[in-house]
């Protein structure tokens, strides 16, 4: 017999995006494989069988679901996908739950069905004074662990941290190139 079993929690939107909504002994057991339709986060953990055993480390996957006219899409520059599950516009400041997917060139072109180079949960909201409600917000983004703690991911060529800034060029500052 098996000394664990495994249970998941499926994250499907803004409210089941809590940092709190982790696996646990009444959570549903995995049997067999689950059928995704739609972006979705798996959340999974094994469960040990015997007493006086902890529960083993959680993992999360996230799966987005892309659009028809996206899948023959791609680019030579790389391309960061953001998802915050159904949550609307990015907040304004609160810290919003989003899931971040990163394609980088490393074949030459970056293409979303490629299998993506980083996969990271955390949060983001918008960022800036003068450039605040420009239609492509500048966004600070926080990466983060299963538990909701900061996770250091290197980012376009940058070394590893967990405090991001993703800055849309407006009217005030151009790139000079």
């Amino acid at each position: 017999g098996s000394n664990a079993v495994i249970r998941y929690f499926l994250v499907t939107n803004g409210t089941s995006a809590a940092m709190t909504g982790m696996p646990d002994t009444n959570s549903p057991v995995y049997t067999g494989p689950l059928t995704i339709n739609s972006t979705v986060q798996v959340r999974a953990r094994a469960f040990p069988t015997q007493a006086n055993y902890f529960p083993g480390p959680p993992h999360n996957e996230t799966y987005f679901k892309l659009g028809a006219d996206l899948a023959g899409f791609s680019s030579d520059l790389p391309v960061v996908v953001f998802h915050d599950l159904g949550q609307g516009a990015v907040a304004a400041t609160a810290d919003q739950f989003m899931t971040m997917q990163v394609f980088d060139t490393q074949y030459g072109r970056a293409a979303l069905t490629n299998p993506p180079d980083l996969a990271v949960q955390g949060t983001f909201h918008r960022r800036g004074q003068t450039t605040f409600w420009n239609p492509k917000p500048n966004l600070r983004v926080e990466t983060q662990d299963e538990f909701g703690d900061t996770l250091d991911v290197p980012l376009g060529g940058f070394p590893a941290d967990n405090d991001w800034v993703f800055y849309g060029i407006d009217c005030f500052d151009k790139v000079l190139m």
